[in-house]
């Protein structure tokens, strides 16, 4: 989000109390409303969704996984070193 966007209801209110309109409130809630400012960034999922996890989870990436992090643990963590040639998988 540009800073500039972030600002922008807030002038909007300091507008509409320039303008002698008291109820600040009001003024912020009409701002939201007409921008469609909400106070949820994401919808909830209805029904919830069931995240499978444990050594049993059937995933078609899970083993490519667990051998990068296996030759993560076998190198450690080196900051933000760019991994070598021979680091890096095929």
């Amino acid at each position: 989000v540009h800073n500039e966007a972030i600002v922008v209801p807030e002038n909007i209110d300091a507008i509409r109390a320039l303008a002698g309109r008291g109820d600040g409130a009001a003024s912020i809630e009409a701002t939201n409303r007409s921008l469609g400012i909400t106070t949820a960034f994401l919808p909830s999922t209805e029904p919830p969704i069931e995240h499978v996890t444990g050594e049993t989870a059937d995933h078609p990436g899970l083993e490519a996984v667990k051998a990068r992090h296996a030759a993560f643990m076998a190198v450690g963590f080196k900051g933000a070193e760019e991994p070598t040639d021979a680091e890096t998988p095929s």
